[in-house]
């Protein structure tokens, strides 16, 4: 890893620490490493690539999946008015689709589904995404859960007083669930790749349904749900079958044959944290996984053998390919990527710094501190370089492998990332904790 990659950060330790991290923060405020374009909606492009030649990418849209993880952020660091405009913005639209929540339209086809990417600045469906059977693969629970899961902690923690309407559509959501059985639907996920049962969907579900279960604390809530035909009973069969799938297929990702088995894949850290429904041993084991076989140099790959952002990517696809739908064809490509050369992506470490530092908030063990800072200085190392295109200390996507000639790793097009950005500053805001508690 090249000095001139770092840049000027050094790295964070245990010893005058909350020294260090005030000089990191300034530095990378004055430099905007942390700043988020949000569209007049509340809601936020996945990259700050509008206007500019990457908009290729089609980074400049919305992904339902990645406005949680930044609303999540928003609240844990004390904006609370910024997580609940999102959460608002994100009802209004499946509220204006609501016919896709409904049984008569039957959620067979991907497109059919409800939609987890359009456009934030009118709150609409793409027109190439609305065609029968053409489009973006949108059968992704995953989203769709997140979604309910932080729509029941803002509610619960009382920040969020809901509407009517923001109550059924989570009423239909729920019976969305139920009703395409997600804890054997084969959905395409957090990579929103071919459909698979994955146990990363499933547990955000779950994740979900038992955060809407303390909702009935509140008699409005109760009521409205009940109209809905959503009692405690209901949930809790509804959740009682996500649970022993999970427990059949964890510490795996996926363990159907024909292709699609998964042992390892990045994604299981967020049912750790931000979800908190993966404990002790088996979040243990999920960690050991994916720091021994996914962990690089830079930063760690979402699971063996993915060609997203591979070798000579650019070199290798048209700007109309880069970002496209995921087909079979990708899927056999995977299979031709040599292990290690995958993209390393840069929102994993920083998550991996947020579960240490909980761990050292409970046991004090210098173990969990040493490793919590070690994953908070690979994050930081991540950032772009003083002299990169992007600017210099911006969050990446990934990095990718430019030239096979050469192994130089260099970012990829969608730098900034706003979902980068958010796990950073969850990490940096953990620490800063962690350090109040070593002073």
């Amino acid at each position: 890893m090249s000095d001139n990659r770092q840049g000027p950060i050094p790295s964070v330790n245990a010893t005058n620490m909350a020294h260090q991290l005030q000089a990191i923060q300034q530095r990378l405020d004055h430099l905007g490493t942390f700043q988020m374009p949000v569209l007049d909606t509340g809601l936020y492009p996945a990259a700050n690539v509008a206007g500019s030649e990457r908009e290729y990418t089609n980074y400049q849209l919305v992904w339902v999946r990645d406005n949680i993880h930044i609303a999540h952020q928003m609240l844990v660091i004390g904006n609370d008015a910024a997580a609940v405009q999102t959460v608002e913005a994100l009802c209004r639209f499946f509220a204006k689709y609501r016919h896709r929540l409904q049984p008569s339209s039957g959620n067979q086809l991907e497109i059919d589904r409800p939609h987890v990417r359009f456009d934030g600045k009118t709150l609409s469906e793409l027109d190439s995404d609305s065609s029968s059977g053409a489009g973006w693969n949108h059968k992704q629970n995953d989203a769709l859960g997140y979604y309910v899961w932080l729509f029941a902690k803002l509610v619960a923690s009382g920040k969020l007083r809901p509407t009517s309407e923001q109550l059924e559509i989570l009423a239909l959501l729920i019976h969305f669930f139920s009703r395409v059985q997600y804890w054997q639907d084969e959905d395409s996920g957090h990579w929103e790749e071919w459909p698979k049962i994955e146990a990363s969907s499933i547990a955000v579900v779950v994740a979900a349904l038992q955060a809407v279960q303390e909702l009935f604390e509140f008699p409005r809530v109760q009521a409205t749900l009940h109209k809905e035909g959503i009692d405690r009973g209901f949930l809790e069969l509804l959740v009682q079958p996500g649970v022993a799938a999970l427990d059949e297929i964890l510490p795996n990702e996926c363990i159907q044959g024909g292709g699609k088995q998964r042992d390892v894949d990045a994604a299981l850290l967020f049912l750790i944290y931000p979800l908190g429904i993966v404990k002790g041993d088996m979040a243990d084991e999920i960690l050991s996984r994916v720091t021994s076989q996914l962990q690089g140099e830079i930063g760690i790959a979402r699971y063996k053998h993915d060609s997203f952002w591979s070798p000579e990517y650019k070199q290798q696809f048209d700007e109309e390919d880069r970002t496209d739908a995921v087909s079979d064809n990708d899927k056999r490509r995977h299979l031709e990527v040599r292990r290690g050369t995958e993209a390393q992506w840069c929102i994993f470490d920083s998550i991996i710094s947020c579960i240490y530092a909980q761990r050292f908030q409970a046991s004090e063990d210098p173990q969990d501190l040493e490793l919590q800072l070690r994953y908070l200085n690979r994050s930081l190392q991540q950032l772009t370089p003083l002299d990169s295109p992007f600017g210099a200390h911006k969050c990446p996507e990934a990095y990718y492998i430019e030239d096979l000639d050469t192994g130089v790793w260099v970012p990829n097009d969608s730098t900034p990332l706003l979902w980068s950005q958010a796990n950073l500053r969850l990490a940096l805001h953990f620490a800063e904790i962690t350090a109040k508690r070593l002073a």
